[in-house]
């Protein structure tokens, strides 16, 4: 995936994540995004002189933004449905949008 997206497009995706992590802070001022930003200028001309293969640092940011994306969908879902232990079967069927059969 990391070889159809450019580095820009990937550099606004994970700063949208960042954003989406931490609302009320300036961007700026979180420091994974600071490394971040770091390593996209460090590497943007010296990513070949490095000996590293190709693409190989747009696919390492596109995993990241792929793990930070990930995982605020989990913490969604996981809002969403809880982790409520004691729901009864008709809770948990309705909670999904099924009836149980009525004997």
């Amino acid at each position: 995936m990391a070889s159809s997206m450019t580095s820009r497009q990937i550099f606004r995706q994970l700063s949208r994540e960042f954003q989406l992590i931490h609302p009320k802070v300036k961007l700026e001022d979180v420091p994974a995004f600071k490394h971040m930003t770091e390593q996209f200028k460090k590497f943007q001309a010296t990513g070949k002189l490095l000996c590293r293969a190709d693409n190989e640092v747009q696919y390492v940011a596109d995993t990241y933004r792929c793990m930070l994306q990930s995982t605020r969908k989990h913490d969604e879902l996981m809002k969403m449905y809880g982790g409520k232990a004691d729901r009864s079967t008709e809770e948990s069927a309705n909670l999904v949008g099924l009836t149980l059969p009525k004997c």
